[in-house]
């Protein structure tokens, strides 16, 4: 009852007062905890009607509460969904890299692409190490490469590096000094160390007009 005077005579805005007595009344909980709830909504109307003369405002004001606050609960339970789903492949990232440490490659594998096929930037860039290597896979570049792309597109630095690393030595693209200094150089951006060396010993190798090209893409990239 107190919080229905207190939102009828402070607050001006019409959502305002809806959500405010949604609340009040009927946000408390069910039961009879809802029952009790139930005298606030009835003043509120009283109020709306005879200290406003508007109980059009009142029966607005209460969908309006209805539907913010049904808002509301969506967001909570699709966040808290995204949560559990998000801790799920942490853990399953966990378990392939024990597995991939165990040399237990077959579970590892599995892991990471399951993970990878969802998205899981990580877990591109470790398959992607298992083609590079041959390591419970035959070696295929062509695949690696496809997969430290996916991972470097989406920002991580390490996949970035190994991608620049791809194509400075042409495994699994032609070679492309512009390109590999690119993406090392995105890594290098991100305090990679791996990658400082990397770009020492490519610039080395190229022209003054190469490395301003290649510095210019990196200026120009997005994240996917």
């Amino acid at each position: 009852w107190v919080l229905s005077v207190v939102i009828n005579i402070t607050c001006s805005d019409t959502k305002e007062k809806g959500l405010g007595i949604y609340y009040a009344s009927v946000g408390g909980g069910i039961g009879w905890v809802w029952i009790l709830c139930m005298p606030a909504t009835l003043w509120f109307l009283v109020s709306a009607i005879f200290l406003e003369g508007s109980w059009w405002e009142f029966v607005y004001s209460f969908v309006v509460g209805f539907f913010a606050k049904a808002t509301a609960r969506e967001f909570q339970n699709s966040s808290a969904e995204w949560n559990i789903k998000n801790q799920s492949k942490k853990d399953d990232f966990k378990n392939a890299e024990d597995a991939f440490e165990e040399e237990d490659y077959e579970t590892a594998y599995k892991l990471y692409l399951s993970l990878a096929e969802q998205g899981y930037a990580e877990a591109q860039l470790y398959l992607g190490g298992m083609y590079d290597n041959g390591e419970g896979v035959p070696q295929d570049y062509k695949e690696a490469v496809r997969l430290y792309r996916l991972s470097a597109e989406q920002g991580d630095c390490k996949a970035q590096g190994c991608l620049g690393l791809m194509y400075e030595k042409g495994k699994g693209v032609l070679q492309d000094y512009v390109l590999a200094h690119m993406w090392v150089n995105l890594s290098t951006s991100k305090g990679s160390p791996f990658s400082i060396g990397l770009r020492e010993n490519l610039e080395k190798k190229m022209t003054k007009q190469q490395i301003e090209k290649a510095q210019e893409m990196a200026r120009n990239w997005k994240p996917k």
